[in-house]
């Protein structure tokens, strides 16, 4: 089985849609790399410890993803897309403020998957309007109620489409 092939029992193996996410993961990787090495020396310890965790974040966000999809019966696609938004929701956290990190963790996302236009990723061919779909979905994933508090009560663009809930939920779910 690989990429995200239903098993029996309609559930999704974990490992093949972190071995299929992969590249956006090494890019990903990449990008924070190069921010932590642009870093003063002050800043680069604590930089290295939160990307630690953003990274250990972002491992729960993805299970609580897999596991979301199932449950909303989505169809391939929009498996793919929530997954793959998912995987970049806190591309920028590392280096944007934190009220700022979904506008830039949605730019980030897209330049990334700009160089992998025409190319499949998944089941998906990377196109203008899958990046559109995949910017909106890390754009709607900002009401964490500490973040609303932060942002004295208002409340920032909601989740409208089932891959935007995914995205929200799960990493609602990774914060408990």
């Amino acid at each position: 089985m690989s990429g995200l092939e239903a098993k029996q029992d309609n559930s999704f193996e974990l490992e093949n849609v972190k071995e299929s996410l992969k590249v956006l993961k090494d890019d990903l990787s990449i990008e924070r790399d190069e921010f932590i090495a642009k870093s003063s020396i002050e800043k680069k310890d604590q930089l290295i410890n939160m990307r630690e965790a953003l990274e250990k974040h972002e491992e729960n966000v993805l299970y609580y993803a897999d596991k979301l999809c199932v449950i909303e019966d989505l169809s391939e696609t929009e498996v793919d897309l929530a997954m793959i938004a998912t995987q970049l929701h806190d591309s920028a956290k590392l280096s944007s403020p934190l009220l700022e990190h979904y506008l830039a963790s949605a730019e980030l996302a897209k330049q990334i998957l700009e160089k992998y236009k025409g190319k499949k990723l998944r089941s998906i061919v990377v196109d203008d309007k899958m990046i559109s779909h995949i910017s909106a979905a890390i754009r709607r994933h900002q009401n964490h109620p500490f973040l609303v508090s932060m942002n004295k009560g208002v409340r920032f663009e909601e989740p409208k489409t089932d891959i935007d809930k995914v995205v929200f939920n799960s990493d609602m779910l990774s914060n408990i």
